[in-house]
């Protein structure tokens, strides 16, 4: 399957290939380096999109996942209105030219969550 010059994994290998790269971020061990995270969340972000699991909203679909999957595992919120688009996307189309971009963008989204002040 492609969308413009991108290639996506061929959809029968999607019910194998799926539980693995879960499997292989989950079982990762968890840093206190905010771009290390980052750059582990990019990396997953473009595992996904290769695997394009569902047949539309695979965009939505994997940004809120990796959004509930930030929170849960890094206690850090992605604020995805942080991320410049365009260059989101390039990080993402064109990761061999700009390896640390998308890295970068999610750099900027990692916030920590507000604290509830005591009474």
């Amino acid at each position: 399957m492609f969308k413009q010059d991108s290639a996506f994994l061929d959809f029968n290998l999607i019910k194998e290939e799926l539980p693995k790269v879960i499997n292989k971020y989950n079982s990762m061990e968890v840093v206190n380096n905010k771009f290390t995270i980052a750059r582990t969340l990019g990396e997953f972000y473009r595992e996904l999109i290769y695997i394009h699991p569902f047949r539309e909203g695979n965009g939505r679909t994997i940004r809120e996942f990796l959004r509930e999957y930030t929170m849960y595992k890094y206690n850090l919120i992605l604020d995805y209105s942080k991320i410049n688009k365009q260059n989101f996307l390039l990080g993402i189309t064109d990761s061999y030219t700009y390896p640390s971009l998308l890295a970068y963008e999610i750099n900027n989204a990692l916030v920590e969550p507000k604290k509830e002040l005591k009474k």
